[in-house]
């Protein structure tokens, strides 16, 4: 007999045929034919390599709480893999002839994204700018032949990604894109693959895949990626990342009516993506902003059951965030603390390990705090892995 469905996990490991836009398959009992605009067509049969397993919670209470166990393995598998795919030189001429390069994803990948941005533009001199996906499919004169794009997206079938893949084709812009599926949408559309090798991702928030999205990035933007100390660096963080948070900062956050995560520079990208953690597992009222902005309007909510939690892993502006947590304070906010560093004991701590590595410490630091989100939303009896009105894949605009 036949399957059909749209997604390979269906198929149990077994080779597959993939439809593209407008084909049509007649199916009897005994065969099969391809039309593609009324003409019969032929199609090569896929080797499926996707593997059904790793979708048990074993030892674990949710899928959310698995995945952030499994960060440290994903980023030695990427390690491995990337290694080696770096070494061939396949995407040696990825930032050749453009001059300009386009980042776009949604939530969770946007703030990928947006770290992205940064890392790119600091390693090549080259234009570079991060759009939300939904916004960017409607501007025009913004993607040219001359344009690399840079497409995020855990599952690979995001529509408003999707449809900026769409717009950069027609502008014969070159493509590449950042998935956790290899055999998407997305994917099948691109002129290059990066994958995420995160595994399965079964829970609705995302976390070990956000994590392998900037372990991507950093690959791009490592320069001597052809060798191996940025992979023997990798292997280093594998071994630091912690998710370990403090009970009474668990309880601080549960029982707070709203919560603003700060940050500067790299730290910002990670308030945000802390922020829609917390908000779409827990249903706390919670935002995302770059310290600087705090004042400029924001600071009018902050007063007494509010909890601020400041992310400084950038010594550079550590005066400057801390100067913001002096206001909050100051207007009877609780205030948590992120970093590595040694900071004053008037606040809450979630201690993370020193890495050298500037952009590796944006791993180190999100990755408690999803632990957090994951024991907020347990302590306030809310499954984690299926928040109410959210889907794992975003397929319609």
């Amino acid at each position: 007999g036949y399957l059909v469905a749209s997604d390979i996990s269906c198929f149990d490991g077994k080779d597959y045929y993939c439809l593209d836009d407008q084909m049509i398959a007649v199916i009897d009992k005994s065969d099969i034919k391809f039309y593609n605009k009324d003409k019969i067509c032929n199609l090569k049969i896929i080797k499926n390599i996707y593997s059904v397993g790793g979708e048990n919670l074993n030892k674990y209470s949710h899928f959310m709480q698995k995945e952030i166990a499994e960060i440290p393995e994903v980023i030695k598998n990427i390690a491995k893999r990337y290694l080696k795919i770096v070494q061939t030189y396949k995407y040696k001429n990825l930032f050749s002839n453009v001059n300009n390069i386009i980042i776009s994803g949604c939530g969770t990948a946007y703030h990928a994204c947006m770290l992205g941005e940064e890392w790119l533009y600091q390693s090549y001199k080259i234009s570079t700018r991060a759009y939300l996906s939904s916004e960017l499919r409607y501007k025009d004169n913004i993607i040219n032949e001359k344009s690399l794009v840079i497409l995020v997206s855990q599952s690979g079938e995001t529509a408003d990604t999707l449809a900026v893949l769409d717009k950069a084709k027609k502008a014969g812009a070159k493509i590449t894109c950042i998935t956790n599926v290899e055999y998407s949408t997305l994917a099948n559309g691109s002129n290059f693959v990066l994958p995420i090798c995160a595994g399965k991702e079964i829970s609705v928030a995302s976390t070990k895949a956000y994590t392998a999205m900037l372990i991507i990035f950093y690959i791009l933007s490592s320069k001597n990626a052809k060798n191996s100390e940025s992979f023997n660096k990798l292997l280093s963080l594998s071994r630091q990342i912690s998710a370990k948070v403090d009970e009474k900062v668990v309880d601080l956050v549960s029982k707070s009516k709203r919560v603003f995560y700060i940050g500067r520079a790299d730290d910002g990208a990670t308030a945000c993506e802390s922020a829609l953690k917390l908000k779409e597992i827990t249903y706390i009222d919670s935002y995302g902003y770059y310290a600087g902005e705090l004042k400029h309007g924001t600071i009018a909510l902050v007063e007494p059951g509010v909890v601020v939690i400041a992310i400084i892993t950038d010594e550079k502006v550590k005066s400057k965030t801390l100067n913001a947590v002096e206001e909050v304070l100051s207007r009877g906010a609780k205030v948590i603390v992120v970093s590595f560093d040694d900071v004053s004991n008037k606040f809450e701590k979630i201690n993370i390990n020193y890495c050298e590595d500037k952009k590796l410490r944006s791993v180190l630091s999100v990755v408690p705090l999803q632990n957090l989100a994951y024991l907020v939303a347990c302590k306030k009896n809310i499954n984690p892995d299926k928040p109410r009105n959210l889907a794992k894949s975003v397929t319609v605009e």
